[in-house]
Formats: structure tokens, C-alpha cells, sequence
């Protein structure tokens, strides 16, 4: 039940690094925002999930079935992607202020 109760605290905090995000990122591609976005929004839908997993199978609840589709699966993979490409990008980040200001 907590984790029900605090989801919507858990979405508050998300959209503010999203709104945060956006402050920083710049053009052509904002990729900033659009990484942060994906990355709090992916994790909002697996948390939704496994709620609404637990809720089933606490209380007998058939679960919505999907025919050709995984969302489980599919937000774990975007997940995965958006973490690996925010890692990169860190990494170019770091390389760019050591070439800039030297070791620090």
C-alpha cells in the first residue's frame, strides 16, 4: 500500500528533473530533455506494472492480457537504451571540460 501511496510523490519528483532538464538542454536535439523524459517515464511505467501485478495477484485479479505486445519488456529495453545513451553522453561531457580546464 505504500508503494501505491507514494507513486504519485515518486511522478512529482520525476517531472520536476524533467522541467529541469529542459531548462539546461539545448538545441538542435534537446537530448537532454528527451533522455531525462524517457528515462523517469519508463521507470513510472514499470512501477505502474508491477503495482498493478501485485494488485492481481493479491487480490485475484485476472490480468489484462496483450497480444502482440510486451510493455514490461519494451519499457525495460527503452530503459536500458536511454542508460546506456545518458552514459555516453556523461562520458563526452566529462572529456570535453578535462580538454577545456586540463585534470582538475
Amino acid at each position: 500500500m505504500y508503494r501505491i501511496l507514494s507513486f504519485p510523490a515518486e511522478i512529482e519528483d520525476g517531472n520536476r528533473m524533467i522541467k529541469a532538464a529542459g531548462e539546461i538542454a539545448g538545441p538542435p536535439d534537446y537530448e537532454d530533455w528527451f533522455d531525462e523524459r524517457k528515462l523517469h517515464y519508463c521507470r513510472f511505467g514499470l512501477t505502474a506494472y508491477q503495482l498493478s501485478d501485485n494488485l492481481c495477484k493479491k487480490y485475484g485479479i485476472k490480468k489484462k492480457t496483450y497480444n502482440d505486445w510486451n510493455p514490461a519488456a519494451d519499457l525495460k529495453q527503452e530503459l536500458e537504451t536511454v542508460t546506456r545513451a545518458r552514459q555516453v553522453r556523461a562520458e563526452r561531457y566529462a572529456k570535453e571540460v578535462q580538454t577545456a580546464f586540463g585534470k582538475l
